[in-house]
């Protein structure tokens, strides 16, 4: 044992630049309440046959840290909902507020005791911990009464809208009974230019004769599932189905169904109509469909049962969304799946890019773990999770100079998120530098160990016995 113990000793005393690297990064940043935070209403339903509700993302500049939306407030005419407790989300991560629901707050849903939106003239308003208008949207009727004009000039008043007049709202009358709307724009310009009345496609005119097959189109898609909601499944899980042609798709007659030996396969009602590159989510509790957390598959039949689409998964991460994302390469463009903690049901999945960097600077470990690299010969910043690499890892490898091939999720215009990558950098004899990253993942791997061993105590324990 003591020749272990002076081996090991040996080993960390020719590893002192790797143990100072350990021992000087910080921990991994704690998950906080970010002020530069932007909430974007996306989705409004307020004459729900059912239950009004609508749906919202927080934006952010730290990407990689949860935002707390405590003391988050919900206005119409007056708050009629306030998050008191701690409620941590992702960035873009879609949340929805239920209405006329005594259910308990999780965090992809928001419940309401008030029974439901106003369906003639109103405001809907979100305001930040410290009373300021975050976003809000309106509509109309042609004949708003006096209190209304009033709320309205209260909400120029405190910028959340462009205009005083509740003319410019949405018109509220051009709304149907299960129609929803929806924001068209990624910016927020708070008029009604963001926003479209949406049509819902499981909800149809009686008197409308529905046809009796739908259509076919080969480019119907399945784009994002969530087989393992936060807590009890119950009736959360969802598929999502996206239309990836030009023209509008009436799904009558389709099915969706799980494995073979699964649920009772799915059909669609008349009409289901799909929009030309929109989507449509079909949740459980319309469905009926189980998914399997621990593996599963789904398939989509057109009417007449031809199999259109098959996603399968395996081991389904609690309240991550198995979606779809278009990757660009510098030669062509290519999909695959991702496991997404922040599910986006109903909205566009974003498209990644795939292309090589040379890494410019060391990375830096302060609220958010970056580097700098050259993509194309301009510069770009980019930042990583402990989940891509663990910080110690990516100080050894993340040298000035070397190459990646990297996955990226554009941030802004100049600024990226690494979601996977790979080291360009091939093992020669004629190139000795190669060697070392190989050479330091030994060496780090070693004194992880070895610093373990001493923590618990197995190895001190040892060497003192062996010393008797």
């Amino acid at each position: 044992m003591k020749k272990a113990f002076l081996t090991t000793v040996t080993i960390i005393l020719t590893t002192n630049q790797v143990s100072a690297v350990i021992n000087a990064l910080p921990a991994t940043p704690n998950v906080n309440a970010l002020t530069n935070a932007e909430y974007v209403l996306q989705e409004v339903s307020f004459k729900d046959k059912n239950a009004d509700w609508f749906t919202f993302i927080v934006n952010s500049s730290k990407p990689n840290q949860k935002i707390n939306l405590k003391g988050t407030r919900f206005v119409d005419d007056y708050a009629f909902k306030t998050i008191e407790n701690d409620h941590f989300v992702y960035p873009e991560q879609l949340i929805k507020v239920t209405f006329n629901s005594t259910k308990e707050d999780t965090n992809q849903e928001i419940h309401v005791k008030k029974k439901g939106l106003t369906g003639t003239t109103e405001q809907l308003i979100i305001e930040t911990s410290s009373g300021q208008i975050a976003d809000a949207t309106c509509w109309t009727t042609p004949t708003p009464t006096e209190a209304e004009i009033k709320d309205m000039n209260k909400l120029f008043e405190q910028k959340g809208w462009t205009s005083p007049l509740p003319s410019s709202c949405i018109p509220s009358l051009n709304i149907k009974k299960g129609d929803t709307i929806k924001r068209i724009r990624k910016s927020n310009h708070s008029s009604s230019d963001d926003w479209k009345i949406n049509t819902m496609n499981n909800n149809f005119d009686q008197k409308q004769e529905a046809k009796k097959d739908g259509d076919l189109n080969p480019n119907i898609r399945i784009t994002e599932i969530l087989p393992n909601p936060e807590g009890t499944d119950g009736n959360k899980e969802w598929v999502e189905i996206t239309n990836y042609s030009s023209y509008a798709t009436n799904l009558n007659g389709w099915q969706i169904d799980d494995s073979e030996d699964g649920s009772k396969p799915y059909t669609l009602p008349p009409i289901t109509k799909i929009e030309a590159y929109e989507s449509i989510i079909i949740e459980k509790s319309q469905s009926k469909l189980s998914l399997g957390n621990k593996e599963d598959k789904i398939r989509l039949f057109d009417f007449n049962s031809n199999l259109i689409d098959l996603v399968s998964y395996q081991k389904a991460p609690e309240g991550s969304s198995f979606s779809l994302h278009k990757i660009i390469t510098p030669t062509n463009t290519l999909y695959k799946w991702f496991w997404n903690p922040r599910p986006t049901p109903g909205s566009k999945n974003e498209t990644y890019i795939s292309t090589v960097l040379e890494i410019t600077n060391t990375p830096q470990f302060k609220d958010v773990y970056s580097f700098t690299a050259l993509n194309k010969d301009k510069k770009t910043t980019v930042i990583f999770t402990e989940n891509v690499i663990p910080a110690p890892m990516a100080k050894a490898f993340f040298k000035p100079d070397t190459k990646i091939l990297a996955l990226l999720k554009s941030l802004d215009v100049n600024s990226y998120q690494l979601l996977e990558y790979k080291i360009i950098d091939p093992l020669t004899p004629n190139n000795k530098d190669s060697y070392t990253p190989y050479i330091i993942s030994s060496i780090l791997l070693t004194v992880i160990i070895t610093f373990t061993l001493i923590k618990s105590g197995i190895f001190r324990l040892n060497h003192k016995q062996s010393e008797k």
